[in-house]
């Protein structure tokens, strides 16, 4: 679905990314129930948008959250207009405020050093979003990468264009075996210089294909790419969930 949530699971340690939507939120409770978490040790929740974090209120619900990394909007202020965002906001801050004010974190530090941490056998560093202000709301995601060992997941969120063209000039090392498409596979994202750069094997696409989404996502133009390049698929709106193991 539009905002499939994904829990890697290391040594009985889950971390989970981004909440689906509010319509999806029994599919997710059940997935997680299925795969035996009882809590989550971090939760990064890229942006606002209710296909990305709209279900993160039945998984409070259900589930105690350690961590949970959130991205920065106080400076757009559009966003003061929708309402999933001063829901979600608002459920945060309920549940930071019980925590002792431990459970919320931005990913930049004092100083605006993009923060990492451990995470079991697994290293997180977040690479995004590298300015304050941006004009669109899907720029604000947070863009995260984890390793296991030798292999690594770039998560991006929806980051459009413009972000990824500051990821590039970065020079940071945005290499990934496995690439959650940002955007959904949208037109407006996942440019062959950045598809060069991330040189995935695999791409991961979350998307209704139509279904709750009139986006047309993913473009034909980004799948005749990952064919083009031999890069293998999985679509959650053709596989469903998709365990990577």
């Amino acid at each position: 679905l539009a905002g499939t949530p994904y829990w890697p699971d290391m040594h009985n340690k889950v971390l989970l990314i981004d909440a689906g939507t509010m319509y999806n939120m029994n599919a997710t409770n059940k997935a997680l129930k299925e795969l035996g978490v009882k809590k989550i040790d971090y939760a990064i929740l890229t942006h606002y948008h209710q296909d990305h974090s709209a279900g993160l209120f039945s998984i409070m619900l259900n589930y105690k959250i350690d961590h949970m990394y959130v991205t920065d909007m106080s400076k757009h202020s559009e966003i003061k207009l929708d309402g999933v965002y001063y829901f979600i906001r608002t459920l945060t801050q309920i549940a930071d405020h019980f925590s002792g004010g431990t459970m919320i974190e931005f990913v930049k530090d004092s100083n605006s050093n993009f923060k990492t941490f451990q995470f079991a056998d697994s290293y997180v560093e977040f690479f995004a979003p590298i300015e304050d202000e941006y004009d669109i709301v899907n720029n604000y995601s947070l863009v995260a990468k984890v390793t296991y060992g030798e292999k690594s997941i770039l998560f991006t969120g929806d980051i459009e264009s413009e972000v990824e063209q500051q990821l590039l000039e970065s020079g940071i090392d945005l290499s990934a075996d496995v690439y959650k498409a940002a955007h959904h596979g949208s037109m407006t994202s996942n440019t062959e210089a950045f598809m060069n750069a991330v040189n995935p094997e695999v791409v991961l696409i979350s998307s209704d294909n139509g279904n709750h989404n009139s986006f047309g996502h993913p473009v034909q133009s980004f799948m005749e790419y990952l064919k083009e390049k031999s890069i293998r698929v999985y679509r959650t709106d053709e596989s469903g969930t998709v365990r990577i193991i």
